[in-house]
């Protein structure tokens, strides 16, 4: 009779064992993502200003994300501000129409500190003869982005990304409903 006792005792406490290892798991890995601002109601001829953020983000070396968007209804225009101290090497090149690259490089040993938001300001003209309605600026991470975790410099931390969408209205001046004109 004591037999059955321990090993109910011990079926029990190998799945309380099992439930404690799967959520704690599942609470230990959290995604590093990136992902760009939407924004509705854009204003043919006005400026809009994108932001890229990053989440579950502390301490990286090197990172590298791509911008892609409509040139028919956006243009950049040439002004961005990064949300970092001082001290690493950053940029934003548009060398291809339509699509910008971003860097982020640290020095030698340095790691850039982040702690979760925003990562840079990009702002862009809606061209004036824009097609109204919705569009997607997508932000995507090229297979060689990575970012290094501090303490670990072999390990590198597989990174995800999220596209961001935008609507331009009509101009009510624009819409003649007797020609059908939108």
């Amino acid at each position: 009779m004591v037999k059955k006792p321990k090993k109910g005792i011990l079926v029990i406490l190998l799945i309380v064992v099992g439930f404690a290892t799967a959520i704690l798991g599942t609470q230990a890995s959290e995604e590093t993502k990136f992902t760009i601002s939407s924004h509705d109601d854009l204003v043919r001829g006005e400026e809009v200003t994108f932001t890229i953020s990053g989440q579950s983000v502390e301490e990286f070396s090197s990172l590298i994300l791509n911008i892609e968007y409509d040139t028919s209804v956006l243009e950049f225009a040439n002004d961005y501000s990064f949300h970092l101290d001082s001290g690493p090497m950053t940029g934003l090149r548009n060398d291809v129409e339509g699509l910008l690259n971003l860097y982020v490089v640290s020095g030698s040993d340095a790691y850039i500190s982040m702690n979760d938001g925003a990562l840079i300001d990009i702002t862009f003209k809606v061209k004036e003869d824009a097609k109204a309605g919705s569009h997607v600026i997508s932000l995507t991470a090229p297979d060689e982005s990575y970012v290094k975790i501090h303490g670990t410099e072999q390990e590198v931390l597989l990174i995800s990304t999220e596209s961001g969408t935008y609507f331009v209205n009509v101009p009510l001046d624009s819409v003649d409903i007797a020609k059908k004109n939108i």
